[in-house]
């Protein structure tokens, strides 16, 4: 796909976790896919682990670690959305970015099964189910 719409060939490796770093830090590469999910939705753990990650492959930004350390201190709100977007902007200006993977996560579950949802970080809790069961409705 690469070779037809952007003329450029591609050859993935797959590395384990330890050779992926050293790779990495070593600088020995074109492109490299990381993936992260926060521990909840809120963007600043993302952001902050971003930045560290860049400093040790050689990228530093002061204006942008600041913004990422002011964001921690607003409790929410107008401020700290302001803060995001300025830090989304310097990332987009900054580094060659592409969000390429999104994951899914798909559950079956029988009819009869009650109470399952998944939330926005593909959790689902086993306490949270129960079984439908038959009502027998009386008439007079």
């Amino acid at each position: 796909m690469f070779k037809e719409r952007l003329g450029i060939e591609v050859v993935p490796e797959g590395l384990e976790a330890k050779a992926f770093h050293q790779t990495v830090f070593a600088g020995d590469f074109d492109l490299a896919v990381l993936a992260y999910e926060p521990p909840f939705n809120d963007p600043f753990p993302l952001y902050l682990q971003v930045s560290n990650y860049l400093k040790e492959i050689g990228y530093t930004n002061p204006e942008l670690e600041s913004l990422i350390l002011q964001s921690e201190s607003e409790p929410g709100g107008e401020i700290r959305d302001a803060l995001f977007e300025k830090v989304e902007r310097m990332f987009a200006d900054d580094l060659p970015f592409i969000p390429i993977v999104h994951r899914v996560f798909p559950r079956l579950t029988k009819p009869y099964i009650g109470g399952f949802e998944v939330g926005p970080f593909g959790e689902s809790y086993s306490k949270d189910l129960w079984i439908k069961t038959a009502q027998k409705v009386e008439t007079e």
